[in-house]
């Protein structure tokens, strides 16, 4: 029953009417593993002191990838990026500089924020 109820609500576009508004930007890139958690924050803090990024999530994971056509396995710090739309040319023309990987990794999408938070984010809008 509560599927059904659900289904509903999301084909009657419910999901998009419910205060989830506000466009904003999340952005993911990876550090290398092997970079110690007090540099890692600086890193992130320079972004946020930059205007660059509202609030950013670090965790450390585990990363399974090819690299030279072999599968290779690192710890690296996964770091969620949360911006404006308005700020992403230059928070990712920033990561390009900065960024210690030959390719880092930089995934970007728009997401769908409540509205005081989405409204806080855009207060990163460049004037």
């Amino acid at each position: 029953r509560q599927s059904s109820i659900l289904t509903t609500y999301l084909i009657r576009g419910g999901l998009t009417c419910c205060c989830m508004n506000d466009a904003i930007l999340v952005l993911q890139t990876t550090l290398p593993g092997n970079l110690n958690e007090a540099l890692v924050g600086d890193w992130c803090n320079e972004m946020i002191r930059l205007g660059l990024a509202a609030c950013l999530k670090v965790n450390k994971v585990d990363s399974i990838y090819r690299w030279n056509g072999e599968t290779v396995s690192n710890p690296e710090w996964a770091i969620q990026v949360k911006t404006s739309l308005a700020s992403k040319s230059n928070l990712v023309e920033w990561l390009k500089e900065n960024h210690p990987n030959e390719v880092p990794e930089i995934i970007c999408w728009q997401a769908s924020a409540e509205q005081e938070y989405g409204l806080w984010i855009g207060e990163l809008d460049p004037e």
